[in-house]
């Protein structure tokens, strides 16, 4: 069973669309027809929202990072070792 799903639409846009894109003169469309990519807050322009990232995964970033500055260095110091006559 499916529910009815109605929209209020408060005002017009602000920026009625443009000449060299036609899909965007469409009074009657949201989002240019692109609801499951694009959003409009403002009644401007559509615009792919925001992903809300969870806090460790700048954690995992930054692990990531610091696990390759590790191993460059340890890289570096293999090289040096190798340069200086301990062979």
């Amino acid at each position: 069973m499916m529910d009815d799903f109605k929209v209020n639409v408060p005002s017009q846009d602000k920026i009625a669309g443009f000449a060299e894109a036609p899909f965007t003169l469409n009074q009657y469309t949201y989002c240019w027809n692109k609801t499951m990519n694009l959003v409009d807050l403002d009644g401007e322009l559509p615009i792919i929202p925001p992903i809300p990232y969870p806090e460790w995964f700048s954690d995992a970033g930054d692990a990531v990072l610091d696990g390759l500055e590790w191993l460059g260095q340890s890289t570096l110091n293999g090289l040096e070792w190798f340069r200086t006559d301990n062979c």
